[in-house]
């Protein structure tokens, strides 16, 4: 399975970010001027909201721990681009499967739906 760090170049300044498990969510502090990611009671500040979106994303694979996270707004922009132009081609050929198992829209969503929880195992 793919992840938005399979789409960061390898020479790419990064910074380490720590993920907890569990559901995260953006969060900006306008006073301090920072975007983050929540995750349980740990949060991850970042200069930058790209940053903080590249991380959420990562979050939502899900994945979790030690994460990599590049400093460059525009590599993080480009990076999330390009996962979610994989991941949308992807998901086309999930449901195009489903459909050949049934015609009802509600249980095609559920099969991909279970397609991608096999394949992020």
């Amino acid at each position: 399975m793919f992840t938005p760090r399979d789409f960061v170049p390898a020479n790419a300044e990064k910074r380490s970010a720590h993920l907890r498990e569990g559901n995260a969510e953006l969060i900006h502090e306008p006073l301090l001027g920072t975007f983050g990611v929540k995750a349980g009671v740990q949060s991850e500040y970042f200069d930058t909201l790209e940053e903080a979106e590249f991380l959420k994303a990562v979050a939502d694979v899900p994945m979790h721990g030690n994460i990599d996270v590049p400093t460059s707004p525009e590599i993080c922009r480009a990076a999330i681009n390009k996962y979610n132009e994989q991941r949308k081609g992807l998901e086309e050929i999930l449901l195009a499967e489903a459909i050949t198992f049934t015609n009802d829209e509600t249980m095609q969503q559920r099969v991909v739906r279970e397609l991608w929880k096999k394949m992020s195992q």
